[in-house]
């Protein structure tokens, strides 16, 4: 049955719906005038499976909140599809946005036993950032956190994505 449709143009369209945790859904993209071949690029599914018990995190209305009370402190990704869908020696794409006004996010980006990093640690202005890492051999832990790791970092963190890249 169909619970919803909306409607797209060319270009960047947002698709928005809640799944109950107790079904399973489909998620169904067709061309209803021609009936022909399309292509989708970028495709982000937002998990909600966020751990954020770690002291000075918080998320509402979608948007991860890290308040800079408790310095080292990660909000990890621990079940999911992106607990076990991150492989070893594989490349990734990540892509998220921070809003630090005035200041920088200070993050490092690990996996979730936050003993391997994937992204060292840095300071990203007001902006979506992409950055690419390859996973070693040795990871001892799936999923993915961001680690905040200085003080006076108070940081929103919003439109997170993980994709493995393969290259021709």
């Amino acid at each position: 049955s169909v619970e919803g449709l909306q409607l797209s143009s060319v270009g960047s369209n947002v698709f928005e719906f809640t799944s109950n945790a107790t079904t399973t859904g489909n998620l169904l993209f067709i061309n209803a005038v021609t009936v022909t071949d399309f292509e989708i690029t970028n495709l982000s599914v937002k998990d909600a499976g966020w751990d954020v018990s770690a002291a000075s995190w918080s998320i509402l209305g979608g948007l991860a909140t890290y308040d800079d009370a408790n310095d080292n402190h990660a909000m990890l990704q621990v079940d999911g599809q992106m607990l076990a869908s991150i492989a070893t020696e594989k490349v990734y794409r990540a892509v998220f946005t921070t809003d630090a006004t005035p200041t920088t996010a200070a993050l490092a980006i690990k996996n979730a036993a936050e003993d391997v990093v994937y992204l060292a640690q840095d300071d990203y202005t007001d902006d979506t950032h992409t950055r690419y890492f390859t996973t070693p051999a040795d990871v001892s832990g799936a999923g993915i956190a961001f680690v905040a790791y200085q003080s006076g970092d108070a940081f929103d963190l919003d439109d997170v994505s993980l994709k493995e890249v393969t290259f021709p």
